[in-house]
């Protein structure tokens, strides 16, 4: 039975790493589901942190993936929007998704995305320690979950 989740979203305020999650799941699909980007933006390197977004296609599959970091301001949502609209079909979204309630409102609004079994939320937070050694332990192994359980949904996704 094929999965209808069609959109895996990364939430969280600003900086807890968003932006890195989606770079680095874009470089995954690129390093080991041979997508390459074909309209839209480069994948930026995570130390960049830098906002983008892409339209990936597997040329083998011809899965379309939309890959979005930025979620900051509505006119961004938009603008990505327009983008999606622009580059149809689109078979899953890949996006930061601001926590602020009229940000992720406006978001899910465009996308007309409910409360069904269309979307994933990977919900992100800050990892505080006073000590710098365990500080870059937690958040190694912050990373490493995230990107392990992102992974696994893509898998579902791809299937």
């Amino acid at each position: 039975m094929r999965c209808k989740i069609k959109y895996l979203l990364f939430e969280g305020a600003a900086n807890t790493g968003k932006t890195s999650a989606v770079i680095r799941i874009a470089n995954h699909l690129v390093n080991n589901f041979n997508y390459q980007v074909v309209a839209g933006n480069t994948i930026p390197s995570v130390q960049s942190k830098k906002d983008f977004y892409s339209l990936m296609e597997n040329s083998t599959t011809r899965k379309r993936i939309v890959v979005n970091s930025p979620s900051d301001y509505i006119t961004v949502i938009d603008d990505f929007k327009c983008f999606y609209d622009n580059n149809q079909p689109v078979d899953i979204v890949i996006s930061s998704c601001r926590e602020e309630k009229y940000l992720r409102d406006h978001f899910y609004k465009s996308f007309n995305i409910n409360d069904s079994d269309d979307v994933v939320v990977i919900p992100l937070g800050k990892i505080t320690r006073r000590n710098e050694n365990l500080k870059k332990q937690s958040m190694k192994r912050y990373k490493e979950c995230i990107d392990s359980l992102a992974q696994r949904f893509l898998e579902i996704l791809l299937d």
